[in-house]
């Protein structure tokens, strides 16, 4: 996808932050097309801890990548991927067998994702005004006040976004993606009937790919 990568292991809450403001763009950012942060850590419902106990809020730091904040990044996407819990509960799962016979199957494969246009062109710099909020998405591992599950190889999350991430960067937008994401997580068989549901928020004014 050629970003690149800048990793850092076992940071302080503080230093979360720091890092990604050590790592933004400095410069007009004619050379950069998107910022991604991805952060796995320990946390709750908008904020993440580092290894110190110290937390950090997560509006915190995407505040640091805004239009007024890096005027560089303005116009250009900033993505986040948080694989963190947000709660001290497992959602729990609904039997589907109890209301197949009131609405009926549904198929897991029903998406066309070949239909879907290109949009209206890449998402480089724009004229006149923009708002500080813009072109940002958040994409979490699992909903609000809910626990992030965590298996002997790693992170349910993880594993599927990686997986969905290689295979289809070249053709489909983020979106798709994580949608994808999203019902492979959500098809995940958990102990004691518990799941869990990834969550996006975005404000993209455009589509996003990585091709």
């Amino acid at each position: 996808m050629k970003f690149v990568v800048t990793e850092k292991k076992n940071l302080s809450g503080k230093n979360i932050l720091k890092e990604v403001e050590k790592a933004r763009p400095k410069n007009d950012g004619i050379s950069e097309d998107c910022f991604v942060v991805c952060i796995m850590s320990h946390g709750n419902n908008g904020y993440v801890t580092g290894v110190d106990g110290e937390t950090v809020q997560i509006e915190k730091i995407a505040k640091s990548l805004n239009s007024a904040e890096c005027p560089a990044l303005a116009y250009k996407p900033k993505v986040f991927f948080i694989e963190t819990c947000r709660g001290d509960s497992y959602e729990p799962k609904i039997d589907f067998d109890m209301i197949t016979n009131a609405f009926g199957s549904v198929s897991s494969d029903n998406f066309n994702y070949n239909s879907m246009s290109n949009g209206d062109g890449n998402a480089g710099k724009g004229e006149g005004s923009i708002t500080n909020e813009a072109d940002f998405l958040f994409a979490y591992s699992t909903s609000p006040g809910r626990k992030s599950k965590l298996t002997p190889s790693g992170s349910v999350y993880i594993k599927h976004l990686t997986e969905v991430l290689t295979k289809h960067y070249k053709e489909l937008d983020i979106l798709s993606m994580l949608t994808i994401v999203t019902r492979k997580v959500i098809e995940e068989e958990f102990e004691g009937c518990r799941g869990q549901t990834p969550d996006i928020q975005f404000s993209l004014r455009k589509r996003l790919y990585f091709n």
